[in-house]
């Protein structure tokens, strides 16, 4: 079973990285602005990776069939049989 821990790791780095935008961004008429833009950039980021990182450790889509059904199913573009495909000759 694959570690959740780069999940809360890059958390707590994006969090302490909001915290340093909305800490740091200088005075100016523009601030709120830069710090919105910047903190919606990181929680982008962060949820953009987690999906994709949690997409790998659990993909949606099953194993492929044993090579053997290869020969006797007809298989769709995501490697399920769809239907028996007759064969001729044995059956």
């Amino acid at each position: 079973m694959s570690s959740l821990f780069p999940v809360f790791l890059l958390l707590v780095i994006t969090a302490g990285l909001m915290t340093a935008t909305a800490l740091f961004i200088p005075k100016g008429p523009n601030q709120v602005v830069i710090r919105t833009a910047l903190m919606v950039g990181l929680a982008a980021f962060y949820l953009l990776w987690m999906i994709t990182y949690m997409a790998q450790l659990h993909p949606l889509i099953g194993e492929s069939p044993p090579s053997r059904c290869w020969l006797r199913c007809g298989v769709d573009g995501m490697g399920v049989c769809i239907a028996p495909v007759r064969t001729v000759g044995n059956h």
